[in-house]
Order: C-alpha cells, then structure tokens, then sequence
C-alpha cells in the first residue's frame, strides 16, 4: 500500500504492509470565504468579548501578535493580512504593532521563512521578532515557580505589550494529541526547562 504526505514544498510516497491502518485527520467542509470567517470569528467569538470590545481595554504597550514559526503549517497570507486591516482600521498604528515568532527552542526565522509564511507586504512593512529563550536580556521572570519548582520566564515583548493576540491551528501533535494556541504560550514562550516538562494534555 501506499500512502503520500506532504513533506515541506514536496510529497513523499511511502510504502506500508497492505494490512497497515491509516489514521487521517478529518477536517469540516469550508462554508465562507477566509475573508467572512476572519470577520465573523473576530465580531462574533465564542466565550468572549469581540476583538472590537477587547481593544477598548488595551493598556499603554504596543500590540503583539504571537505566530508560529516555520515549522507550523498556519496559513498566516491567508488571514494575517486581514487581521492587522482590522486593527489599523480600529485605531492602532502601524508602528504599534510586533509580530512576535514563537520559536520555542528553535533557531531564528530567515528572510525568506518570513516572506513565504506572512507575505511580503506583511513581511517588509511590520516589525517582526523572534523569540530567542537563550537571551537572558529578552526574559523576564515572574512570580512564583512552576509545578516543579522552576523560575519561570517568559519573553520580554510580550510581557510588555498593551495587547496581546496569540494565534495558531488546530492540529495533530505526536505528543499532546490536537494542539491549540493556548498551548503555544506553554511551549514557545516559557524557558526550555519547563516547556520540557509542560506535557499535561490538560493544560
């Protein structure tokens, strides 16, 4: 039997015993453009204030938008663009805003790593960081420990912000089962220590 997978820009065909069983992620047909759905989930969220309401609370601080970096499929050229319209069009500069790469342990994104995840237009014209979690001069510890008894730091963008967006997918992970974007602030901004031990598929 063969099965094909896509492996970076590429697909990969790999051969298995005939008896082999395949699990596939199975995903709900798109009823609206990306477009409605971005404005939708944004005027219209479950368990919260709308996007709108929330900005009334920004404290003093730039607004950061956490992303992930290469090595998670998000379709950021698909709803990053529409996204930061719609913070302009709410009243916040350009210049206020920092997209902050969620690089966990990871190296730095490259110039072309952000062209193709964001775009050009997003790419040359935001101010874009990575998160470096060996940058003592980026960390800032606070209160209390972790379960284990670890300081626990988190990155000095985001602690600062007025406003904070975290964004990311729904998707397998060979450890946690489905992930979500609450737990990209577990594993990409807390020191690698303790993104090591946060494996809790409850958190």
């Amino acid at each position: 039997m063969e099965v094909k997978f896509r492996y970076g820009k590429d697909e990969i065909v790999l051969k298995v015993p005939e008896e082999s069983r395949i699990y596939r992620s199975r995903y709900g047909e798109r009823t609206k453009s990306v477009d409605d759905l971005l404005l939708d989930s944004l005027l219209n969220p479950v368990g919260c204030q709308s996007l709108k309401q929330q900005l009334k609370k920004r404290k003093n601080g730039p607004v950061v938008i956490v992303v992930s970096d290469i090595t998670r499929p998000v379709p950021y050229t698909l709803f990053l663009p529409q996204l930061l319209d719609y913070l302009i069009n709410e009243g916040v500069r350009k210049d206020e805003i920092t997209i902050l790469v969620a690089t966990g342990m990871h190296r730095a994104s490259t110039m072309d790593e952000k062209l193709f995840m964001f775009g050009e237009e997003v790419a040359v014209n935001y101010k874009i960081i990575d998160h470096d979690a060996e940058d003592e001069a980026d960390l800032v510890r606070i209160k209390g420990t972790s379960w284990s008894g670890s300081e626990v730091k988190l990155n000095r963008h985001y602690t600062e912000a007025g406003f904070r967006i975290l964004t990311g997918l729904v998707e397998p992970h060979f450890m946690a089962g489905f992930r979500e974007a609450e737990r990209q602030f577990v594993r990409d901004w807390f020191l690698w220590i303790l993104s090591e031990c946060s494996t809790d598929t409850n958190s």
